[in-house]
């Protein structure tokens, strides 16, 4: 998936931001369920929770944009 938006404060954005999740990155969904989601970034794993997770909008990735990330 790629990180497409995130509508929310600058609060949220800024917390988002000090864990290494921001617009433009590429992540793999872990785990997705009622109490929130763990996503892969590079290898690290994010957990968020569900209040912001509503807030983060992603797109699939095409084949195309798979190749080359790790």
């Amino acid at each position: 998936m790629r990180v497409e938006e995130i509508r929310s404060g600058l609060r949220l954005r800024r917390r988002l931001l000090s864990m290494g999740l921001n617009v433009g990155d590429h992540v793999q969904v872990v785990t997705n369920s009622p109490f929130g989601i763990i996503v892969t970034r590079n290898g690290v794993r994010l957990a968020v929770g569900p209040g912001a997770a509503r807030r983060v909008f992603v797109t699939p990735l095409s084949a195309n944009d798979k190749q080359g990330v790790p």
